[in-house]
């Protein structure tokens, strides 16, 4: 028991002392704010997962995730990316087990994503998409487009935008409307208007 407690208290002290802190804020975010604070802004498809203990860095049971870049918004993006971030799931010592959740998304391999990424951790290489959930877009292809389902539902990714965007008015309305399609170039091209301000 004193294990897992040394463990919690470890991982807590890892995420407030860390810039890693800074990708788990919960204030809503608009797209204007998660474009321009993201150093990274990247459309990925998840190739690997690995959980292990990272004994030379942060100390903790991470997952490695490896994806292959499809396209690179913003930053220096190579070919492939891994991010690292605090494992979830079951942990055990002893005779105790408890479940970790620290509500960070988890990407499934061979699925696709737009990712809005935080910079790595410089103690411990941790990473997070932005405001965790925020910048973390599921993607599919549907007709043979790329499309992020739901995305009509983000609405604070849309507040105050079209003052911003004048000439985007007309698609921001679309993308935010309930029978958006939520297509991806689209999207992007309010990314890459507002990357061009």
């Amino acid at each position: 028991m004193k294990t897992i407690k040394l463990w919690l208290l470890s991982v807590i002290f890892v995420l407030i002392s860390s810039p890693f802190a800074r990708a788990l804020t919960v204030k809503p975010l608009s797209l204007d704010q998660l474009t321009r604070m993201a150093p990274r802004i990247v459309q990925v498809t998840c190739e690997d997962k690995q959980v292990e203990l990272d004994e030379a860095e942060s100390g903790l049971s991470v997952t490695w995730y490896t994806f292959e870049v499809l396209e690179c918004l913003k930053g220096d993006c190579p070919e492939h990316l891994t991010i690292k971030q605090v494992a979830q799931g079951t942990e055990s010592s002893g005779n105790s087990m408890a479940r970790v959740n620290f509500g960070l998304p988890e990407y499934e391999v061979g699925k696709t994503y737009l990712l809005f990424l935080a910079g790595d951790s410089d103690k411990t290489g941790l990473t997070a998409p932005m405001g965790v959930f925020q910048g973390h877009f599921p993607m599919e292809k549907t007709g043979g487009k790329w499309t992020i389902p739901d995305l009509h539902t983000r609405k604070t990714l849309f507040k105050n935008m079209e003052a911003k965007l004048p000439g985007k008015g007309a698609m921001l309305k679309k993308l935010g409307s309930s029978g958006s399609s939520g297509d991806y170039e689209e999207f992007k091209s309010v990314i890459n208007a507002i990357l061009e301000k």
